[in-house]
């Protein structure tokens, strides 16, 4: 009783009977039944399994994504197949392309092609079931009796197709039910296809389906609430995934945009660790134990000793086979074109002897190839020399013993990275203990002292000798470009969380790096820097120094400056020093015999202009007595950070919240307004304008702008300046301008009255 139509349904079908032939009513009728049943086919029709649909959405969507899944790490680990195109970051966020032999990808690529037989099993199935239960009978469709004769079949096609074409309006899947049933008795093949298989198309029986069914598409009954339900939950799945992606790939952007050549998880790591007080050496040892830092300096020690096991082992077998030559085993040389004997000449102990010594001698020469390469030298095994192997040469452990004999290894104090710990065959070791730090720390003490290394006569007279352990010097080179790669991100932390004192230091450790010494004010470092730069510069005028000719902070085209008011620093700025610094640049040029334009425009001389405010009082009336104080906004509780809010934002966003804690409790003197750099690229520009955009404070008051300006190049050359200024609250500045010009059309229309006014004309 539960599978007969409704009454209402019997109605409709009743009043289709009155005006339709026979065949509406028999496939009318159908179509109700199927309805009532809650799908395209009854239980009664064969049985088909509704319950294996949801079954078959849920393989098909797996397959899909699964087989992208794949097709995505197929992908990469085509493009990176060659370990070198691994960036090291890549190493340090785990996103380094598992090889295609993994168990992961295995098991994927296996659960996809599983999920897609799966599918095309079930899908085949409930195909089967629906074809199975859909009643097909031409004689019923077409309204006519058995054994009609083909006249009579053509003649009842012609009269439904009049009324059921889509073109009529009719229902197209009924109008095919009535052009199959005309093949099904008018064509052999469709009748002889019917009377076997019930059907004209043939045998309708699938193993595997693997298209895309109308059931799925297009499903009916409970089974439509329950697929409807899977569709949503599978499209809110999409929606979280893109939305997750979407910000991965804005904070991958951000990332890219502060510096595609530093590791973001570098700049996390700075962040967390540097400190408005951190010295210059906390800085240079941070940047010696970065992720990125410590990571290729692992490779190159992993290098380094694989190099030198190489170059022992190979020494060791020329060592044997001299020891061999001298004993005369090497008597097949025939000595005439320095080949080896003929095969027919020799018996076959003799034969045997002669290939065993060629195959020697070709695995020694492709030894000494592979050696070559590594050290990048086109040069014989014989000619690479390595500490610790070859007599004199010297390299990593001539640097800390020298080092040692001054007091300057170990560090004395390691800072800020005195407790952290670093992996090293499988355990958590210090700094020192960890060989890739410690070849990082000793690069950076050696490069501090760097005037004391470079004039040791022990390395001087190496150098003659070419007595240089490549795997240390030559990678001190790129140590020195990662390092100062890593001190501008820090100097992008720094600005980011505006804090004076940071910024500060790390422009003075950038100088000191550069120029090579442990400090940047202590007195005799100066004096030996003002000597040098005498010495080649010529003079007391060949010591690096700006003066000021005029200075000033204002609003562009206001007379005033008020709170929130994008203000500007305007400074003109002469260069005592680029006369003799240009003559001296001509003469090395002309010594050296290259041409003028070419070395001046490699010239660069980098500076920082670094702004604060320090308030000291309140503004004076017009009656000279002080305005009444306005509360301090700064010192409520719960006032928002301003971290990033003047700065790259990109680098703001690393920030964890002990990090803006950290820094937000700096006081008001020592926040930066703004840091510019600029940079002189023509050594002959002796003076120049600099113009520096930065917002002013947000509290009305009488102000000390404090302008630092550091040299990221130079000892000794650093300067100070302050400008005095008022800055008023932005409100009450415009209270008045709005009242100056209520009182303005006031007078304008007290001196228009008892004025006719001038007569309209069209």
């Amino acid at each position: 009783p539960e599978s007969l139509p409704s009454l209402s349904s019997v109605v409709s079908v009743a009043r289709l009977a009155v005006d339709e032939p026979k065949s509406s009513f028999a496939y009318f009728a159908f179509s109700e039944e199927r309805k009532m049943s809650g799908s395209t086919g009854d239980d009664a029709d064969g049985g088909v399994p509704y319950h294996l649909m949801p079954v078959a959405a849920v393989l098909g969507t797996y397959s899909v994504f699964g087989g992208l899944s794949v097709l995505s790490r197929l992908y990469r680990s085509f493009k990176y197949r060659d370990p070198s195109s691994v960036t090291t970051e890549m190493k340090l966020r785990g996103t380094v392309p598992k090889p295609l032999a993994s168990f992961s990808f295995v098991a994927l690529f296996l659960s996809v092609v599983g999920s897609t037989l799966a599918y095309g099993y079930v899908t085949a199935l409930v195909n089967n079931a629906v074809m199975a239960s859909d009643y097909f009978d031409p004689y019923d469709i077409l309204g006519v009796e058995e054994g009609t004769e083909v006249s009579d079949v053509k003649s009842a096609y012609r009269t439904l197709s009049k009324t059921h074409h889509p073109d009529k309006g009719g229902d197209p899947e009924l109008f095919r039910r009535l052009t199959l049933a005309y093949k099904a008795l008018t064509d052999a093949t469709s009748r002889e296809n019917w009377e076997k298989y019930g059907h004209p198309d043939g045998p309708r029986t699938q193993a595997l389906s693997f298209a895309l069914p109308d059931w799925l598409l297009h499903p009916e009954g409970n089974t439509a609430l329950v697929l409807v339900v899977l569709y949503l939950a599978m499209f809110v799945g999409l929606i979280v995934w893109v939305v997750r992606y979407v910000k991965r790939t804005e904070t991958s952007a951000a990332k890219a945009r502060m510096d595609g050549s530093v590791a973001g998880a570098d700049v996390s790591y700075l962040a967390s660790r540097l400190k408005p007080d951190s010295t210059h050496l906390d800085v240079l040892f941070l940047i010696a134990a970065a992720p990125e830092n410590v990571e290729i300096s692992k490779q190159a020690v992993e290098k380094t000793e694989k190099l030198r096991a190489e170059k022992l082992a190979l020494l060791g077998k020329m060592k044997k086979e001299e020891t061999k030559k001298g004993k005369g085993t090497a008597e097949f040389d025939m000595g005439d074109d320095g080949g080896w004997a003929d095969d027919d000449d020799l018996d076959d102990e003799a034969k045997a002897a002669a290939e065993k010594a060629k195959a020697e001698e070709e695995e020694r020469k492709r030894d000494a190839a592979q050696l070559a390469a590594a050290t990048g030298k086109a040069a014989s095994a014989e000619n690479v020399k390595l500490e610790g192997v070859d007599d004199g040469v010297l390299g990593q452990a001539w640097v800390e013993k020298t080092l040692g004999d001054k007091g300057k290894w170990p560090p004395m104090d390691l800072g800020a990275i005195g407790d952290m710990t670093f992996e090293e065959d499988g355990k958590q070791v210090g700094p020192l203990e960890c060989k890739a730090v410690r070849r990082n720390l000793c690069m950076t003490m050696g490069r501090l002292n760097a005037q004391m290394l470079n004039s040791h006569p022990e390395l001087v007279n190496a150098g003659q000798k070419g007595l240089i352990d490549p795997t240390y010097f030559k990678a001190t080179m790129e140590f020195r470009q990662r390092t100062g790669l890593l001190l501008e991100a820090a100097l992008r932390v720094s600005m980011s969380v505006r804090s004076y004192r940071l910024a500060r230091t790390i422009v003075e450790a950038v100088s000191m790096f550069k120029i090579g010494t442990m400090s940047h004010d202590d007195s005799k470092t100066l004096e030996w820097f003002t000597d040098v730069m005498k010495k080649q510069y010529g003079g007391d005028e060949g010591v690096p120094k700006l003066e000021f000719l005029s200075k000033d902070v204002e609003t562009p085209g206001e007379d005033e400056i008020a709170t929130g008011d994008v203000c500007s620093l305007q400074v003109e700025i002469e260069r005592t020093h680029a006369e003799n610094f240009t003559k001296q640049k001509l003469a090395l040029c002309q010594k050296q015999g290259i041409p003028p334009q070419v070395a001046m425009q490699t010239y660069r001389e980098g500076w920082w202009i670094m702004i604060r405010a320090r308030r000291i009082g309140d503004i004076k009336d017009g009656d000279g007595k002080d305005a009444p104080p306005l509360e301090d906004e700064s010192e409520k509780e719960g006032t928002p950070s301003q971290l990033g809010k003047t700065a790259d934002d990109s680098v703001s966003k690393l920030f964890d919240e002990a990090t803006k804690e950290r820094f937000e409790k700096e006081t008001e003197e020592n926040r930066l307004l703004c840091a510019w750099p600029f940079i002189v690229s023509n050594v002959a520009q002796k003076r120049g304008k600099v113009g520096i955009k930065f917002l002013a404070p947000d509290r009305p008051g009488k102000y000390e702008f404090l302008v630092a300006v550091k040299s990221q190049e130079f000892l000794g050359a650093d300067q100070d300046f302050v400008v005095v200024k008022d800055v008023l609250d932005k409100e009450e500045v415009e209270r008045k301008q709005r009242e100056e010009e209520d009182d303005n059309e006031e007078e304008d229309g007290d001196g228009n009255q008892g004025k006719e006014e001038p007569k309209k004309t069209k």
